[in-house]
């Protein structure tokens, strides 16, 4: 069943809302060793560069569940996290719809056991876009997919699973480019200034029937 949050306020705030939902329904992150989280040092710098707020929404996270901050930043900004899977994303233009609209379609692979977690989240961050994206019980920070006020839609999938270094996971993008890009072009730039980890594909439309592809 599809499950709806509601986030409203700053970064932080946000992710103490969602610490204490999964407090409530007793959901917490996996264990991991010492190496491992002190291998996602590398990549939460990379977050402080290109989506620096979404740091306080982990801090948020772990005050909210009294755990290690590193937590969830291995979770959801390192490729250490759990186990993968691919997706299909695909985009039609106006010119070539009946409505005369854009259309953007995805396709996800499920791992199973995360099917019933499928989350559509109403996101207001303080000083950035609103949007409806969707995403996992965990992670929570992260989109797959959605759109926002300025009429912005994308998503990403993963077309290969090789580590190519410290970068910003696909998730995390998704999420900042709905949180503050208002146009195709923009957020088509943002894609190709930051460093990817894995094969990554992105697929964004705007109002105006720009469609962009980056990978």
């Amino acid at each position: 069943m599809l499950k709806k949050i509601k986030l409203v306020g700053s970064h932080y705030e946000i992710g103490l809302t969602l610490g204490k939902i999964l407090k409530k329904e007793h959901r917490y992150p996996p264990k991991y060793p010492q190496e491992v989280l002190e291998k996602s040092r590398a990549y939460e710098k990379q977050v402080r560069i290109y989506a620096p707020d979404l740091l306080d929404e982990f801090k948020g996270i772990a005050d909210g569940l009294g755990i290690d901050y590193y937590i969830p930043v291995t979770l959801e900004a390192s490729p250490y996290r759990f186990e993968t899977t691919s997706c299909l994303v695909m985009a039609i233009s106006g010119e070539h719809t009946k409505s005369g609209m854009p259309v953007l379609a995805r396709n996800h692979e499920w791992v199973e056991k995360d099917s019933k977690n499928l989350r559509l989240c109403y996101t207001e961050p303080d000083g950035k876009l609103k949007s409806l994206g969707f995403t996992f019980h965990w992670p929570l920070v992260s989109r797959y997919g959605g759109i926002n006020q300025a009429g912005l839609a994308l998503s990403s999938n993963s077309a290969t699973f090789e580590n190519t270094g410290p970068g910003i996971m696909l998730n995390l993008a998704t999420r900042w480019i709905l949180d503050t890009c208002k146009t195709t072009r923009e957020a088509v730039e943002y894609l190709e200034n930051m460093p990817k980890v894995w094969g990554e594909t992105y697929i964004v439309i705007d109002k105006e029937n720009n469609i962009g592809v980056s990978q």
